[in-house]
């Protein structure tokens, strides 16, 4: 079962001192906040390369667009719902052209974050490479009736003498009090989940338990008191919880990196998502980080691929605005382009490794 990747609301207020501009994360913070071990750090550079395979794999098949080879192209429909001609020479329709460029724009801004060329300048507050937590220890439980602080750690005065509440500033975001929030000491920020820590086990968002495997933290709920700007807009951060950076457990569904993966052969099909490397979970994550609309929509792979072909009467299937379909087809173009030699390409069309090409158009 494909273990759910948590969102998390979250408000930076904040940021401490960070490390050379060359890196691309900080990791300079309390040993209790969150602090990524070496080893963890080595396994996060690991990360890394396998993401620069995955998405320079992505842009390849991008690249391949002028080939009009279907076997190719029809990964496009199965993962974002891009319809082609029946000669796959040219778009379906507008909204296949306009996803297209979606796609390609977060590929670009994912490659460049890798190549050491930071966040876009929309998310790019503070010039400092954002941080990578390892758990979710930054994270302090707080209640909805605790004193406010702003991004210096003071409490806020109103005029009556009173202080604000977390409730007070976050009532119009959270009326009914669903999520939980926690404060960040390193980031000076609130985040907010439905879980009882932001690496609890939680739903998902048919209500099935799920497991929170990382987590990209972004400032979304910018308040002011007065004429004070007490939350500021600064650069989002990443948290790998533990399953995602440890070791993964006997008999799970997921491998640690891409050189890790059996390839399968036409005797032994695998589904899509029966040995996915940690690394992966990585990769969806950096294409929430690095972009400003990418959301999460749909998790599981059936999922994924239903809505994305799936004509719902809107614009687009949301597909290219769906993180978890970039992981997915990222992985596709992988093992369609990485066979080993003598071995027939995977080709996960509906999401088994011999899938036939039978998208429609």
């Amino acid at each position: 079962m494909w273990l759910f990747i948590q969102r998390l609301l979250f408000l930076v207020l904040g940021f401490t001192a960070c490390l050379s501009q060359a890196q691309i994360f900080t990791f300079d913070v309390p040993a209790d906040q969150g602090l990524c071990s070496d080893a963890q750090q080595t396994k996060i550079g690991n990360f890394i390369s396998d993401a620069k395979t995955l998405v320079a794999d992505a842009l390849w098949a991008i690249d391949q667009r002028n080939t009009h080879d279907p076997a190719l192209l029809a990964l496009f429909t199965s993962y974002f719902g891009i319809r082609w001609t029946a000669d796959y020479s040219r778009f379906g329709d507008t909204q296949s052209a306009l996803a297209w460029e979606t796609v390609h724009e977060t590929l670009k801004a994912v490659k460049a974050f890798l190549d050491g060329n930071g966040l876009p300048a929309e998310l790019q507050f503070t010039g400092q490479p954002p941080f990578a937590f390892c758990g979710d220890a930054t994270y302090q439980t707080r209640g909805w009736g605790d004193m406010a602080v702003d991004y210096q750690g003071d409490q806020i005065e109103k005029d009556d003498g009173t202080y604000e509440t977390i409730w007070d500033l976050y009532k119009i975001d959270f009326p009914d009090q669903s999520f939980n929030p926690f404060y960040s000491p390193v980031q000076k920020g609130y985040a907010f989940t439905q879980g009882s820590r932001p690496c609890a086990d939680t739903v998902d968002l048919d209500g099935n338990p799920a497991q929170t495997m990382a987590f990209v933290a972004k400032p979304l709920f910018p308040k002011t008191t007065g004429i004070i700007e007490a939350f500021g807009k600064l650069d989002p951060s990443i948290v790998l919880c533990d399953v995602a950076i440890d070791k993964p457990a006997e008999g799970d569904n997921m491998v640690e990196f891409l050189s890790d993966i059996q390839y399968p052969t036409a005797s032994s099909p695998i589904g899509l998502d029966d040995q996915l490397p940690q690394s992966s979970i990585f990769f969806h994550e950096l294409t929430h980080l690095t972009t400003t609309d990418v959301t999460d929509r749909w998790y599981p792979l059936n999922s994924c691929i239903k809505n994305a072909v799936t004509d719902n009467g809107i614009e687009t299937s949301g597909a290219e605005t769906n993180a978890q379909s970039y992981m997915l087809f990222a992985m596709a173009i992988w093992y369609y382009r990485h066979p080993p030699a003598g071995v027939t390409p995977a080709t996960f069309y509906q999401g088994m490794s011999n899938d036939k090409l039978h998208i429609d158009n």
